[in-house]
């Protein structure tokens, strides 16, 4: 896949996670910055901007609608018709979680027609886990991007080739710091109904339950989590320079069971106004918070990068002291 000429590209994936590393990816792809695409030289690629088609299945759908991308729905692409009207060079992949091997029927299928397939992790949570089918079996695209040296070494384990394992770090972290939309960041202010003086606490929730019935069970839930947030809201916010009046916003993850939450806007009280919103993208509301708390949830990393002080809640509960990272 060397020369000059265009290539085709198709994307596929279905996790919120997932699909943010391949909205980086899909960015650098279409940069008229050649270096921007040397991290995909072990990929072949040639030094054309390619074309790509976007496949996004359940949860991807939002996250490329929200950046007005055109993409294909995979309930009506499917498997079956994936290539029929646009024959790749390359398929590039996010990895899916226990719940779901859709990445890994697209692998199979790619290999199939010979056609080359790399997969960009977005965490280094599980990994192995990311490579095992339904059955227990390994299965793997012809490379992967993965995070750092840990991540690596959980795939050799695996008897992955390490020739084929690329460490980029976070990808999607890079992308997020190219971008900068003050006007969303006000929408978002706008739709909390934040008020003058008031502290945000964004929580970024994260789907511990829902995952915990697939067999994956968690030292602690995120409803622990949020209780510890509220009851030791004004000492947590304290250790980031935060004071009261406090408006707390949940934000939901998109696997979380509709309807998780709706019982804690009933928990305001003076001083502490609790809502659920979703509002805009995730960058953005990360932007808007004053402190971002969270479990495991990538929206922690993004708060990082846009330098909003972070709040780890899971060791906080676990060792039932305060515990901030900024």
């Amino acid at each position: 896949m060397t020369g000059n000429n265009p290539q085709k590209i198709l994307l596929f994936s279905r996790d919120p996670g997932g699909t943010n590393q391949l909205v980086a990816v899909r960015d650098l792809l279409l940069s008229a910055n050649r270096q921007d695409r040397q991290i995909f030289a072990p990929l072949g690629l040639s030094a054309a901007i390619p074309a790509i088609r976007i496949v996004a299945k359940d949860y991807a759908r939002d996250i490329w609608k929200r950046l007005d991308a055109d993409y294909h729905d995979w309930a009506e692409v499917g498997l079956g018709r994936l290539f029929e009207d646009f024959v790749p060079d390359l398929v590039l992949t996010a990895t899916g979680h226990v719940d779901d091997h859709s990445e890994q029927e697209v692998w199979r299928q790619a290999r199939s027609q010979d056609i080359p397939s790399a997969a960009f992790l977005d965490s280094a949570d599980h990994v192995q886990d990311r490579f095992l089918d339904a059955t227990g079996g390994k299965i793997f695209p012809d490379h992967v991007y993965v995070f750092d040296r840990q991540s690596a070494a959980d795939l050799s384990g695996m008897d992955f080739p390490a020739d084929h394992i690329h460490i980029t770090g976070d990808l999607y972290a890079g992308y997020l710091g190219r971008q900068d939309n003050p006007e969303a960041v006000r929408d978002i202010w706008s739709a909390w109904n934040s008020q003058p003086g008031e502290s945000i606490i964004l929580f970024a929730s994260d789907y511990i339950s829902e995952i915990g019935l697939a067999g994956f069970e968690d030292k602690v839930s995120e409803f622990e989590c949020l209780d510890y947030l509220i009851d030791g809201l004004e000492e947590l916010a304290a250790a980031s320079g935060l004071s009261g009046p406090f408006r707390l916003v949940i934000r939901m993850h998109p696997k979380d069971t509709p309807g998780k939450y709706d019982a804690y806007p009933d928990k305001s009280q003076l001083g502490l106004t609790i809502m659920i919103n979703n509002q805009g993208l995730s960058q953005d509301a990360v932007r808007a918070a004053d402190l971002v708390a969270g479990m495991r949830s990538a929206l922690l990393r993004e708060a990082e990068v846009f330098g909003t002080p972070v709040l780890r809640l899971i060791p906080l509960v676990l060792n039932k002291g305060p515990q901030k990272s900024a």
